[in-house]
């Protein structure tokens, strides 16, 4: 869907906390689930400057910043899944409106935007982003800021190539914040220009397509002065947006420069840009129209660019490992429910230093073994596809990606790539393609080796310390490990590690949920720090996916259904599933009312229904429970009977409703109703697990139960073709 514009736009003062604090805003009444960022315009209607801002609601590092009497603004902010974003008003004379959103792009929703801000002045610097955007992202948005609480200074903007200082250099106002987005050359490149340190710029987000740079700027001229004018734009086909650079040539006095949908309400009062000021403005096209309103010639206005329509076009992979921040906890993961969980971080697989993890002179060769839930494989397949930081590999003459698999006393070798070190370009960031792919399971471990010259140091990765728990490494100098039965836990460890993302093909099959569906307590999926020995086979996914196709399973034990929610965008859509399992609420109950719960479930469903890779939908009931109250299975009952209802209202024609409880469950005595009408409120003795977990067999029970509904018969055509197993579905 990409960038949706209002035909005007649409206030939001009503969701502001007004106060000298920044304070969460929840646009999920104005904005569809999905939504992953929001451009906004601030009008400070007052007669005193007033301190605005908009962040990600989880962002530590960015302050609020003045809004001038009679001026305003534009800032695109990220929204967090459930569709919020930290908003700074000081005071109700600021009007802040909503100008449009977007599902699509990779925007940061971390305590941390990567700081991009240049310590050179008085020249344009290219800034290269190639480490800190997707591959083909080349559309990037910044926040910026004059961190100076007292003076006023130049700064341009611009994508390489442009010559055109005059157009776009001006100054930022004291301690003023705002957004832009700028197109980047193939090698990620733009430029930008400041005359003074304090002029700070924060990359945002960045987006693949749907905008149309104007290499050379284009002034837009009104028919006149002091009034709304007319712009036609329609000789740029296909334009939703227009995308405008607004500049106050005057250096001394405020001039009224702003620009409007047609027929949008009229806040000229509140237009102004003072002396020598330039401002990024994001404006509807209706009609092939917008308006200007321009006090007299040195306001100026430029296109910069446009919106169109457009689809992000699904990546052909999806990363298996690591999960998360791979230093640690993430945002609000020491809560329940979680705050929230982020998009992961590309920055963490390096930092803007050097390198610092290698082999000494005197070694000839150094193999490690990266240990750590969150960085095993979580997907069966093959792999052949790694995205990591290289430094220098001057004197490395081999390079080598492994695989290694733990069978409950030592580590047997999976497979092993080519000599990939031909393949590897000095002090990137950078997504590696192996021709020997090798075949995985859920729970693998990555382990990769080099072969160098003796009596030169090398450090070509980077590696970094995380929290407990997180992960840590082994590695040996000089020899090559056999085989089989080898004992990497003997070997040297260190508590470092060298992030190394993998990349596979979409599986087939994702479920989500808490710790039944991860598997507890035979197995702990690789969302969680807990590491098991297990068999992959015996949970709830691992079982319907078994001889059927790949899948991931992204349980995490303890979670209530607000977690599942606020983490399926990417724990689900972003897989790209043909078949989901959903599972979740018995750490609801008793802890959040029945409608906290529906309402989840109601979101986690409107968020499946139109992913386009999804053709099932499991709706997995809540399972017995024996260490549950009466009155808790009772609750169990109803809220159950509820979401079957919610399932079958006829918005979500994908769903099949599964209950297991005939597989795994026995009647209570004393339970509703009466034995021996079943209740299924115990699990049956062979299959339970400290009341609330299943054994292996039992899990295998509750597929058992999924597969006979949505498998009856094994398909053999008319389904996708699964090429990881070379199984049709």
């Amino acid at each position: 869907m990409g960038w949706t514009w209002s035909a005007d736009e649409v206030s939001i003062d009503s969701l502001i906390t007004v106060g000298a604090a920044w304070a969460n805003c929840d646009l999920s009444t104005l904005v569809p689930i999905g939504t992953r960022a929001v451009w906004l315009h601030y009008h400070n209607t007052g007669g005193s400057t007033y301190v605005v801002g908009a962040k990600s609601a989880n962002n530590t590092q960015l302050t609020g910043g003045n809004l001038f009497t009679l001026t305003h603004c534009y800032m695109c902010v990220p929204l967090t899944p459930l569709r919020v974003f930290s908003c700074y008003v000081s005071n109700a004379a600021v009007l802040v409106s909503l100008v449009g959103y977007t599902n699509q792009g990779v925007w940061s929703r971390g305590t941390t935007y990567q700081d991009l801000s240049l310590a050179t002045t008085g020249s344009y610097v290219p800034i290269n982003l190639i480490d800190y955007v997707p591959e083909n992202n080349f559309y990037a948005y910044l926040h910026q800021q004059n961190a100076s609480a007292g003076s006023y200074y130049s700064y341009g903007t611009r994508s390489i190539g442009s010559t055109q200082d005059s157009t776009i250099y001006g100054q930022q106002v004291t301690a003023s914040r705002t957004s832009c987005v700028v197109k980047l050359d193939a090698n990620y490149d733009f430029e930008q220009k400041i005359d003074n340190a304090n002029s700070d710029t924060y990359l945002i987000g960045s987006e693949s397509g749907g905008i149309t740079y104007v290499d050379t700027d284009v002034q837009l001229t009104p028919a006149g002065w002091n009034d709304w004018y007319d712009i036609d734009l329609s000789a740029y086909t296909g334009a939703t947006a227009a995308i405008l650079l607004l500049h106050n040539t005057n250096g001394s006095v405020a001039h009224k420069c702003i620009a409007r949908p047609i027929g949008g309400v009229d806040l000229s009062a509140y237009g102004y840009l003072r002396g020598a000021v330039i401002a990024t403005a994001v404006v509807p096209i209706i009609g092939g129209k917008i308006q200007l309103f321009m006090m007299d010639s040195e306001a100026k206005c430029y296109l910069r660019g446009y919106y169109t329509a457009y689809t992000e076009t699904p990546p052909t992979k999806v990363r298996v490992a690591p999960y998360g921040d791979p230093f640690g906890q993430e945002a609000g993961e020491t809560a329940v429910p979680y705050n929230c969980f982020m998009p992961y971080d590309p920055t963490k697989l390096h930092t803007a230093t050097t390198a610092n993890w290698g082999a000494d002179s005197a070694d000839v060769s150094r193999e490690w073994l990266t240990y750590g839930n969150r960085y095993r494989i979580r997907q069966n397949g093959s792999l052949s596809r790694i995205r990591m930081y290289f430094g220098a590999k001057t004197a490395i003459n081999a390079f080598y990606i492994k695989v290694w698999r733990y069978d409950g006393s030592a580590y047997d070798l999976v497979g092993t790539s080519e000599n990939i070190i031909a393949l590897v370009a000095d002090s990137k960031l950078q997504t590696i393609d192996f021709v020997n792919a090798i075949t995985v399971q859920e729970g693998d471990y990555l382990g990769y080796r080099i072969e160098k010259d003796a009596g030169t140091a090398v450090t070509p990765f980077y590696a970094g310390t995380g929290t407990a728990n997180s992960g840590n490494s082994f590695y040996v100098n000089d020899t090559t490990p056999s085989a089989t039965n080898y004992n990497w836990a003997a070997q040297t460890s260190s508590a470092s590690v060298c992030p190394i993302e993998c990349y596979m093909i979409p599986p087939m099959f994702v479920s989500i949920g808490n710790s039944i569906m991860g598997g507890v307590p035979g197995h702990y999926s690789m969302l969680q720090f807990t590491s098991s020995n297990f068999s992959p086979a015996n949970t709830i996914v691992g079982g319907v996916a078994s001889g059927r196709g790949t899948y991931q399973n992204m349980g995490h034990g303890g979670q209530q259904t607000t977690s599942l929610r606020q983490r399926f965008v990417r724990d689900v859509v972003e897989l790209q599933p043909s078949y989901l399992i959903i599972e979740g609420g018995v750490n609801d109950i008793s802890q959040v009312a029945e409608s906290v719960f529906l309402a989840n479930w109601q979101g986690m469903l409107n968020l499946a229904q139109p992913c386009t890779s999804i053709t099932h939908i499991v709706v997995l009931l809540m399972t017995p429970w024996t260490a549950g109250d009466n009155t808790q299975l009772t609750a169990r009952d109803t809220w159950n009977t509820d979401l079957i209802t919610l399932a079958g209202n006829g918005n979500y024609p994908k769903i099949t409703v599964v209950n297991a409880q005939v597989k795994v469950g026995v009647a209570r005595v004393g339970g509703t109703p009466t034995p021996p009408s079943p209740n299924y409120w115990d699990i049956i003795p062979a299959y339970d697990s400290a009341g609330v977990h299943f054994t292996g067999p039992g899990y295998l029970k509750i597929a058992e139960a999924i597969t006979e509904t949505m498998f009856p018969v094994v398909p053999t055509s008319g389904h996708r073709l699964n090429i990881e197993i070379g199984i049709e579905l």
